[in-house]
């Protein structure tokens, strides 16, 4: 226990002097591991990079700017929170547990952009001074418990995608519950659940367009459209004499019809 508590303060006091440089970072590098226990690690708007193994079980993670899991990177956010004002980028695995994974205003971002298909329990965005939600185009991020965006009058959550035209997609669990207000959605799809269903204004929001499954939009899905195999010139031809045979046997039975009618 003494040991845990000294590593905790030890990785404490590395955020503390990393936000003293223009390049802040807290960096858990491959083969590194950080376990937070039932402790709070504020990094004071430092990035924070996982490369290696972190859990927080049912620690807090806040203050951070940019998060990203790298390649190869775990973060098992176990029954923690994990509360950042930048970017979150999942390259490698995010275990979301029962965790609350939430974005608000600070540390100078104006913008929360999601990368990689991400997997979460408990989902906030909440603004009061106006941002941006942006989603990579047509990569799922799922909610399995609860969904929490909003914005203040006057000051919008705006909802987008990293490419305008390519809608990204939410998914809110069957089950999970939302709570949605001041936000303008465009380019967004929501694939589970409908989100704030009803009149944009009866949420405070404005939809602005290719909100399939937000306010009175109708859910929609994708069709799947699966190849053909490719076929050589041999599987050409049997395919060709596959369908003559299929075809003279479909004449054969309809002269036989006209036959027996004539009779």
């Amino acid at each position: 226990m003494t040991r845990m508590k000294t590593f905790f303060r030890s990785a404490s006091l590395a955020a503390a002097l990393l936000c003293g440089t223009a390049q802040a970072q807290v960096s858990i590098g491959a083969g590194g591991t950080l376990a937070l226990g039932g402790g709070t690690l504020n990094t004071g708007c430092a990035d924070v990079a996982v490369a290696g193994t972190s859990t927080l079980a049912s620690g807090i993670l806040i203050g951070v700017r940019n998060l990203v899991v790298s390649a190869g990177g775990l973060l098992d956010a176990g029954s923690g929170v994990i509360g950042i004002s930048g970017d979150f980028g999942q390259f490698g695995t995010f275990t979301p547990g029962t965790s609350r994974f939430a974005s608000s205003d600070g540390c100078g971002s104006v913008s929360t952009t999601l990368s990689g298909s991400s997997a979460f329990y408990d989902f906030a965005v909440i603004t009061v001074s106006g941002r941006s939600l942006i989603f990579p185009p047509a990569l799922t991020q799922n909610v399995a418990h609860a969904l929490t965006l909003s914005g203040s009058a006057g000051n919008l959550l705006a909802i987008r995608s990293v490419n305008a035209g390519q809608a990204g997609l939410l998914d809110l669990a069957a089950g999970g519950t939302q709570s949605i207000a001041y936000v303008d959605v465009k380019d967004n799809h929501a694939t589970g659940q409908p989100l704030a269903h009803g009149t944009p204004t009866s949420f405070n929001s404005v939809d602005s367009g290719d909100s399939n499954g937000w306010f009175l939009n109708a859910i929609t899905t994708m069709a799947t459209v699966v190849p053909a195999p490719m076929l050589g010139v041999a599987g050409l031809i049997l395919l060709g004499l596959f369908a003559g045979l299929v075809a003279m046997r479909i004449l054969a039975v309809v002269s036989r019809q006209d036959g027996c009618r004539s009779r």
